[in-house]
């Protein structure tokens, strides 16, 4: 795409992407510039946590830089060292000091970018801490503002503790390879042995340096910031403390959670009050950019080339293309859609390992953000992290367009866990271009509500499982059983199926194809008849399987025969893949189904 569709939107010009170069590093950074003539002579870092709290704050930390930009504050976010979108892995060695040192020099960059002789920093959770620390360590930071702060590096590691002790996902505790002993699992990430211990020496209380001004949000009604706040009083700042908690930082887990605006104005706020003169932009900064490209190694020791991609009519659309040093003409295109509160780099940073693991086979990879999540901006009047739009699939078909156009592809396959495991799918009906799809642990295949895990009815093999039952029975003699709904819904399953019967039984005295006893069947068959290859790959444990079973069971003889569907199955795991063992047999099934794009394979009977 040209750089002149690029810069038609002002929502995507008035953000900067790219990478910092950082010694051997690859630091991946956003710079928010201010729209208007006028800035208020401060510059603002944000400083993330780490792991699922990362995931989980990345649109909050986003609408909070676009805010901050529009109030005249020059702000930057940046990735640390072997998360997100940056270069390196969990398990390369110091992670911690080069964590800290990315940001001195992401602060470095932004005080010379902007022009600013002040800096402030942002960090919620660990990041908090991180700001903290950075903050007292540089003359050139006058403020901190902290929303949730950890106290240290111990604490984060307590409460990693805490949640693996009541995680139901992998119960017998079964560990990837590689693992190592003294390592963590922290909600789908990995904190290598080495990193546990320099974590353990972090600590906001014992800061040495000076400090002009904070602020301190606290994270829920139930967690004290006393001691975080002394300890910043400790270096001479004048601390403002937000009395009550406006939300709730543990209940932005949640798939469509909404970022905390009231907060964010909080923020924006404190930062308005301290630095109230909006003067001239302050004189030009140093003619820093970030670098558009960059090569860097894929865990398996391969380079790769990873490079910003904007697209869309207005350039609107966000992402990332990862390719090899060759890429394969014959292969298709690679486009992972991101779904839930997550971003381009996908549930636990997959995304991102996958892309750079597949170019090294000849792949290209577009992780994109659609509309609404990420860094693509919603559609004026439409809210952010709401799934399953319609207009989402406009959102897929343009990142083809733009893979058509830059990189001459004509083929693409759409993989994406969960709502956009649902929209790689239907953009696929609509989309002839698309000769493959993956879905990861989807839960709605139709666009209707009642094919998502809350189903009406379960299917006839509950039914016959209760009849076995002895509490069902006294039950049922207690006047505890809807006899009549019961009944309906046997008869309509049993109904089904029955007619599912005679019509492969008249199609076999006729020597015709049936018609397809579903809709979702009919969909898959008309995909897979044009050549479109279907993958699903299912936790074991997924409520909607039973349910999946039951749509395709009249016809899963012939998807199966066709050599183009394959149903998998991942144990040991939860929806989002987060014990690490559920994410390497993941990875391990996703690497057989990219060879045979591949190597052109021909298709071949699947397993039943």
């Amino acid at each position: 795409m040209s750089a002149e569709v690029a810069r038609a939107s002002p929502l995507a010009d008035s953000m900067e992407a790219g990478w910092i170069l950082d010694g051997d590093e690859r630091l991946f950074a956003c710079y928010h510039v201010p729209r208007g003539p006028r800035t208020r002579g401060v510059a603002a870092l944000l400083c993330y946590p780490l792991g699922s709290q990362r995931m989980n704050l990345t649109s909050s930390y986003r609408v909070l830089a676009c805010e901050l930009a529009a109030a005249g504050i020059p702000t930057l976010r940046v990735d640390y060292p072997g998360t997100c979108d940056s270069s390196g892995y969990p398990r390369d060695p110091g992670r911690v000091a080069a964590w800290l040192r990315s940001l001195h020099t992401a602060a470095g960059w932004l005080r010379a970018r902007s022009g600013c002789g002040h800096l402030t920093l942002f960090g919620a959770g660990l990041g908090g801490t991180f700001a903290a620390v950075v903050a007292a360590a540089r003359p050139d930071v006058e403020g901190v503002v902290l929303w949730g702060p950890l106290e240290s590096g111990k604490r984060y590691l307590r409460e990693v503790r805490a949640f693996n002790a009541v995680a139901v996902a992998n119960p017998e505790g079964l560990r990837p390879e590689g693992w190592e002993e003294g390592d963590q699992e922290a909600i789908g990430f990995l904190i290598a042995k080495e990193t546990v211990e320099d974590l353990r020496g972090i600590d906001a209380l014992q800061l040495e340096g000076q400090l002009t001004r904070a602020a301190v949000f606290p994270r829920n009604h139930s967690v004290s910031h006393a001691r975080v706040v002394a300890a910043l009083e400790g270096l001479g700042a004048e601390v403002h403390v937000e009395a009550q908690a406006v939300v709730d930082m543990d209940t932005l887990v949640a798939e469509e959670a909404m970022p905390p605006r009231a907060l964010i104005a909080q923020c924006v706020a404190w930062w308005c009050r301290s630095y109230p003169e909006l003067g001239s932009a302050p004189a030009e900064g140093e003619p820093l950019e970030l670098a558009p490209r960059v090569t860097l190694l894929a865990r398996q020791g391969h380079a790769v080339v990873e490079e910003v991609a904007r697209f869309g009519p207005r350039g609107e659309l966000f992402g990332v293309l990862t390719r090899g040093e060759a890429v394969d003409p014959g292969a298709p295109g690679v486009i992972l859609i991101n779904g839930g509160t997550n971003h381009r780099v996908g549930i636990n940073r997959n995304y991102t390992e996958w892309a750079r693991e597949w170019a090294g086979l000849g792949l290209c990879v577009l992780r994109m953000d659609v509309r609404g999540l990420g860094d693509s901006p919603p559609l004026p009047g439409a809210e952010l992290n709401a799934l399953y739009r319609e207009e989402t699939r406009a959102d897929v078909r343009a990142a083809c367009d733009f893979l058509q156009a830059s990189r001459g592809l004509r083929r693409f396959a759409c993989l994406g866990l969960c709502a956009g495991g649902y929209q790689a799918f239907h953009t696929a009906l609509e989309d002839p271009r698309v000769v493959a799809v993956v879905m990861l642990n989807p839960l709605r295949f139709l666009r209707d509500a009642t094919h998502h895990t809350r189903l009406k009815r379960p299917p006839l093999e509950h039914y016959r499982t209760s009849l076995l039952q002895l509490e069902r029975w006294r039950k049922l003699a207690r006047g505890e059983v809807n006899v009549p709904e019961v009944a309906r819904a046997v008869g309509l399953q049993f109904g089904r199926r029955v007619s599912a019967w005679a019509g492969r039984r008249v199609a076999r005295l006729r020597r015709t194809e049936p018609a397809p006893n579903t809709q979702l069947a009919a969909d898959l068959l008309r995909l897979i008849e044009r050549g479109c290859e279907f993958v699903i790959v299912f936790n074991a444990d997924e409520p909607i399987i039973e349910r999946f079973k039951q749509e395709i069971a009249a016809d899963r003889v012939r998807l199966t025969n066709s050599g183009r569907f394959w149903l998998e199955w991942v144990h040991h795991a939860d929806h989002i893949l987060t014990p690490l063992v559920s994410q390497q047999e993941a990875a391990g099934i996703l690497r057989r189904t990219v060879s045979r794009w591949c190597t052109h394979q021909e298709p071949t009977r699947s397993a039943p």
